[in-house]
């Protein structure tokens, strides 16, 4: 027979395992990069959202002080058109 589980332990649990995580990921990243990785799982957790948009990632750096330097980058060349798939070859016809 099973005992139900707790919602709050197994909440806890998740949490730990998770800044477990984040703790080995740590000594992947320099300074900046895992302060804005923390900054991006901060707003994930406060907007209930997996993944922010990129104007969203740009307010989370800003919020951090980054702002930008120099004259702006020239935009990437537009992607080349789609290519025409290829027809398919019609069954044989049987002998």
């Amino acid at each position: 027979m099973s005992m139900p589980v707790d919602d709050r332990l197994t909440g806890e649990l998740v949490e730990k395992k998770r800044r477990r995580r984040n703790e080995r990921n740590a000594a992947m990243y320099d300074d900046e990069v895992f302060e804005l990785l923390q900054a991006i799982d901060a707003w994930r957790r406060k907007s209930h959202r997996s993944f922010p948009a990129w104007s969203e990632v740009i307010q989370i750096m800003k919020g951090l002080g980054w702002s930008r330097t120099g004259a702006p980058v020239a935009p990437l060349p537009a992607a080349p058109a789609p290519v025409d798939p290829i027809e398919p070859v019609p069954p044989a016809e049987p002998k």
